[in-house]
């Protein structure tokens, strides 16, 4: 999909007349790796709505009236996310290969302007024939220190309370919340320090992250130890935990005024659909009709007395 689609103002960080292309690798299939216009192939791919069973259709019934009409607006940034989510090591190989030589021909055709961006975890680049060559820069993105980590948190509640209408917290003691988090995450890296010297002292394996204070280094996963630790002015021991009281927080702490339900059947129907997304190999989204009938089902499979979530998987998804 493009990105920046509507708005007037140039994306910041791109030069001006660049628009950005996101593609998912996962979605790359053997067919468009071996196809001489891989790139149109691919757009093609994600452009096109997947179908009731959540899965995208054969390329030759693609319309390509869309993806000839972005190909035809000039520069565009080609970003192709989540190589480490292609799970098949060959395929992921084939994939690397795939680019390095799209890279190399298009520098020689119509787009030799175009950038290419791709994106991967640690775990699976480095396997033999993935990491894609001199071709392209490597940036590696550095996790959070703990003084970024603490900058990072006198910003958030000052910005959160902010945006509650009618607050009567203040910037001073939202602040002062920030900093009592601060000091509850420095008491647990003193005492995950002690934990590595005994272990050490013991010529056992330390086994970092296991608790919650090594999350912090993830900007995604300190947001939810805020948003945690604001509603429980305390922090779990353990990530489990940490989880658990987050999603508490979504169903039902975020929604004053709804009608009383049971959040543990909701968290029931709520496992149902992320283990039906994944019964099938690359099936991480799918559409709304599909998600609703799973959902039906799981709700029908609840006491709807109890559970007060009726039997409507779309209301459900809605809701």
């Amino acid at each position: 999909r493009a990105l920046g689609e509507h708005t007037a103002h140039p994306l910041e960080g791109l030069p001006e007349g660049i628009r950005p292309v996101f593609l998912r690798l996962r979605n790359l299939t053997p067919e468009i790796c071996q196809s001489s216009q891989p790139l149109q192939d691919l757009l093609a791919l994600e452009t096109q709505p997947a179908g009731a069973d959540g899965k995208k259709t054969d390329l030759a019934s693609f319309d390509r009236a869309t993806c000839n009409a972005l190909l035809a607006r000039g520069r565009l940034l080609w970003i192709f996310d989540g190589l480490d989510e292609v799970a098949d090591s060959a395929q992921r190989r084939q994939i690397s290969e795939a680019l390095r030589r799209l890279v190399a021909s298009a520098t020689q055709g119509p787009r030799a302007n175009d950038r290419y961006l791709v994106t991967s975890r640690f775990a699976g680049y480095y396997d033999k024939g993935v990491p894609l060559g001199d071709q392209f820069f490597a940036f590696r993105i550095l996790a959070l220190s703990f003084r970024q980590t603490c900058d990072f948190i006198r910003l958030w509640f000052p910005a959160a309370y902010a945006g509650l209408p009618g607050t009567s917290v203040t910037r001073e003691k939202a602040l002062a919340k920030a900093d009592q988090l601060i000091q509850k995450l420095t008491e647990r890296q003193a005492k995950q320090a002690e934990e590595q010297a005994e272990e050490q002292a013991r010529a056992t394996q330390y086994l970092p992250g296991r608790g919650v204070f090594n999350l912090v280094e993830n900007p995604l996963m300190l947001t939810i130890v805020c948003m945690v630790y604001d509603q429980r002015e305390d922090l779990p021991e353990n990530r489990a935990k940490l989880y658990e009281q987050a999603l508490q927080l979504m169903l039902v702490e975020w929604r004053p005024g709804q009608i009383p339900f049971d959040p543990e059947a909701a968290k029931r129907v709520l496992g149902r659909l992320a283990w039906w997304l994944q019964q099938e190999k690359n099936r991480v989204l799918g559409p709304q009709a599909a998600l609703a009938a799973e959902a039906a089902v799981g709700l029908r499979a609840l006491n709807p007395d109890k559970s007060r979530l009726g039997t409507d998987g779309q209301q459900f998804l809605d809701w």
